[in-house]
């Protein structure tokens, strides 16, 4: 797939998963859910540092976005909150995962919207 030649081509070893979760969480947003699990499915197969069909995998954003995207298909609220509270420490590794997953809680799955910090009184 394209993004599996992007990630070869411009990305290093450490980022492998990073470029699949910036793009399933963009999808996600965009309630593309069907595409997102397409997305997924065919990059970890198709890349050759994972190369794996099904999880558990190595890396823990991957299994972290396999877990992401039953909890998400299958409306799973409560999935969804322990998921990114376990994984928390991988999902630091890029800031706007937080920012993506607040909206994804809210659009997919009816939590309030994330407080932006912009209230009045």
């Amino acid at each position: 797939t394209m993004l599996v030649e992007f990630s070869c081509a411009s990305g290093k070893a450490s980022e492998v998963d990073m470029f699949l979760t910036q793009s399933v969480l963009n999808l996600l947003v965009l309630r593309k859910v069907g595409i997102a699990r397409r997305v997924f499915e065919s990059y970890v197969v198709a890349h050759p540092e994972i190369s794996k069909e099904k999880a558990p995998f190595l890396l823990p954003l991957l299994n972290f976005l396999w877990m992401l995207l039953a909890a998400v298909e299958q409306k799973l609220t409560e999935a969804f909150l322990v998921l990114r509270e376990k994984y928390a420490v991988s999902l630091e590794r890029d800031a706007s995962y937080d920012e993506y997953l607040d909206r994804i809680g809210h659009l997919l799955l009816d939590l309030p919207p994330p407080n932006t910090g912009l209230g009045f009184g």
